[in-house]
This record gives C-alpha cells, sequence and structure tokens, in this order.
C-alpha cells in the first residue's frame, strides 16, 4: 500500500551512506569495517529503516481499513433501524 522504492533506488541511497562511512573512518573499500562502525553506532541503512517504515504504514494501513469497514458496517445499521423505525412508524 505504501510508496515503494525500486531496489536500485534504495541501493543508491545505501551507497552514499557507506561511502559516507568510509571517508569518516578512512577504510578503502573495506565493508567489514563499515559495516562494524555503523552495528556499533546503532546506524541503520536507509533501505532497512525504508522497509521498517513502509511495514509499519501496511500494518497501520490495514487496522484502519478494518476499523472503518466496523464504521461503515455500525452506520449501515444505524440506518437501517432508524429505516424500519420510520416504516413502523409510518404504518401505525
Amino acid at each position: 500500500m505504501g510508496l515503494r522504492l525500486v531496489k536500485s533506488e534504495l541501493s543508491s541511497l545505501d551507497i552514499v551512506v557507506n561511502r559516507l562511512f568510509m571517508k569518516m573512518f578512512r577504510t578503502n573499500n573495506n565493508m567489514d569495517i563499515v559495516r562494524d562502525m555503523q552495528f556499533l553506532f546503532g546506524f541503520k541503512l536507509p533501505s532497512e529503516l525504508w522497509s521498517n517504515r513502509v511495514r509499519t504504514f501496511d500494518v497501520k494501513y490495514a487496522t484502519c481499513g478494518a476499523a472503518l469497514s466496523i464504521m461503515e458496517f455500525s452506520l449501515f445499521v444505524g440506518l437501517l433501524f432508524s429505516f424500519v423505525l420510520l416504516v413502523c412508524v409510518c404504518i401505525a
């Protein structure tokens, strides 16, 4: 349901962050050090953050949809009850 990014777009964002860490810690293409530093600092890549946020949005959207369908049903029952009551009053 949420906005989906193409895998190449997410990879592009990850590359930018990885390059930043490489420059900060002066490593030349040593991804083990970069990943270790990201883990130690508790830093998540944009692709990880994005997937978590999309999953959260999907859950909230599904929950909201279920709540709306319950509200629509209760509104329908209320209108039906009012209509039946109106018909009974008009007949009597």
